[in-house]
């Protein structure tokens, strides 16, 4: 079910987005999938879902400039995540889609929120 995979994500930065001032808001920051950019047979649903976060996430960036907006279009984590959960990680693996650890994960996160003038689309795949 289409809406199943879509609700959480939209629905989710909605009601986050809701509940606070925008104007207040200093840093966005969301995790999407590079699913968003290259696909993967069979999540289609998954796919539409994270491009429409990223699409939201730039549009929120326009309307209100002085918060620092980011959609973290990244790759499977290994230890962590839906990937992790479902054992997905050796099918991923085989098609050339390599997860990323935790530890790089949250150092490259660090290192992304301090860097200035970063687009609000941040594509990340593990290094091989």
């Amino acid at each position: 079910n289409i809406r199943a995979t879509v609700l959480p994500k939209i629905d989710g930065l909605n009601n986050l987005l809701a509940a606070i001032d925008p104007d207040q808001l200093k840093l966005l920051a969301n995790f999407s999938s590079i699913i968003a950019r290259i696909g993967l047979q069979g999540e289609a649903d998954y796919a539409l879902a994270n491009e429409w976060l990223s699409h939201k996430t730039e549009k929120f960036r326009e309307l209100h400039p002085h918060c620092r907006c980011f959609a973290f279009e990244w790759s499977v984590w290994s230890g962590a995540g839906m990937g992790q959960r479902l054992g997905r990680l050796d099918a991923l693996d085989s098609q050339g889609i390599s997860a990323i650890s935790v530890d790089e994960g949250v150092s490259e996160f660090l290192r992304l929120i301090d860097t200035p003038d970063l687009n609000s689309r941040v594509p990340f795949v593990a290094k091989i």
